[in-house]
């Protein structure tokens, strides 16, 4: 597996891609099936599709983040964004208050 910032280009940063074999596809599916009370034991082929699993990736957007072993990666890049003209949608309550964050760039109020 691998995690690194984005080619992205829009103006809210560049996203952060995470790469993974098929290896960690297949070990992500079965500790699926394991949590789901399903155990596969003895030789399996895994497909997808039909296919046999590659490998492939994920794309997190500037709004999101990736967390790896305690590290943040923000969708917004290594640097802090520039200043953003925060906007904010009403947030139901919730048991520890009224939390919400930025339409732009996902930073809590």
């Amino acid at each position: 597996m691998n995690i690194e910032y984005g080619k992205g280009t829009t103006e809210f940063g560049p996203g952060v891609d995470v790469t993974l074999t098929g290896g960690d596809v297949a070990r992500a599916i079965y500790a699926y099936l394991v949590a789901h009370d399903i155990h596969v034991c003895g030789a399996a082929t895994m497909r997808i599709a039909g296919e046999l699993i590659g490998d492939c990736g994920i794309y997190v957007d500037p709004s999101g983040k990736v967390i790896s072993d305690g590290v943040e990666w923000s969708g917004c890049g290594p640097k802090e964004p520039e200043p953003c003209e925060h906007e904010y949608e009403k947030a139901a309550p919730n048991p520890y208050g009224i939390s919400r964050s930025c339409k732009k760039c996902n930073k809590p109020e």
